[in-house]
């Protein structure tokens, strides 16, 4: 398979780098030497031994705010080793790294981005013209969206790991309702955790963070991790008021903590 990055020398051959490490070491263990190699600075933080176990061989839904570029880099060095590690992540991303594709969960969302600022119009015709993506009508990708969806469900209800973002990055924070129709659909009897993740300090720069050495220079970033919750005690009949019910203890979990009162 081609890098979709070939016009693009030396992204093609530090992305050539970072797949192969994919294939060598994993997923996790990349994004950890990535991280290190850049001396980008993270600290990772609420990783009790209960959160240990659960992100090491748990069914695990991990929900994360997304304010930045790097996070999915950082919050995959931050968590834990293991093969069964999956993202549900922007389709944009598809087809960069083949080695990295096997474990993304396309979704499409592209169709949200209207009414977005100008930076965040610039960011994604930037990204563009980096990696050209295929786009599809609304309908269509609805359709590829809740396929999505269910195969992270069985995923994690198979024993796996997987990511999501369900804000998306969104600028208001507000999450998309996927997150409860995902939960919903996990089977009851797989005793599957939802741990939630607070990113702090990453910021539209993050991209620079990844260049080697460049990284040191800028600020901090750091991954909270909450208590594991069951994904049984979350579950609502309405799929999307299990979503806001998700999103409310989330935020509450934020708010109340004592390291974001005193940022």
């Amino acid at each position: 398979m081609e890098l979709s990055l070939q016009r693009w020398g030396l992204l093609r051959r530090l992305g050539g780098r970072l797949d192969h490490k994919i294939e060598k070491v994993g997923l996790q263990q990349a994004m950890v030497a990535l991280v290190n190699r850049t001396g980008a600075p993270l600290v990772v933080k609420g990783k009790t031994a209960e959160v240990d176990k659960a992100l090491s061989e748990s069914p695990v839904l991990l929900l994360s705010n997304h304010p930045g570029e790097s996070d999915v880099v950082t919050l995959i060095a931050g968590i834990n080793d293991r093969p069964d590690i999956n993202m549900v992540i922007d389709s944009s991303f598809l087809k960069i790294l083949p080695h990295w594709d096997k474990h993304l969960i396309p979704v499409y969302v592209h169709h949200h981005d209207e009414g977005e600022d100008n930076r965040g119009q610039y960011k994604g015709w930037l990204f563009r013209q980096i990696h050209a993506n295929v786009s599809f009508s609304q309908e269509v990708a609805h359709k590829k969206n809740i396929e999505s969806i269910r195969s992270a469900a069985e995923k994690v209800s198979r024993g796996e790991l997987v990511v999501m973002y369900p804000s998306a990055g969104r600028k208001n924070g507000k999450w998309f309702s996927g997150v409860g129709y995902l939960v919903n659909q996990i089977q009851s009897k797989s005793n599957a955790k939802v741990i939630m993740a607070y990113i702090d300090g990453a910021s539209d720069w993050d991209y620079f963070k990844m260049i080697p050495l460049i990284g040191r220079f800028f600020g901090l970033i750091t991954i909270h991790f909450s208590p594991p919750l069951s994904v049984n005690s979350l579950r609502l009949e309405d799929p999307k008021e299990t979503a806001k019910k998700i999103e409310r203890i989330y935020k509450e979990w934020v708010s109340k903590s004592t390291w974001h009162r005193q940022n």
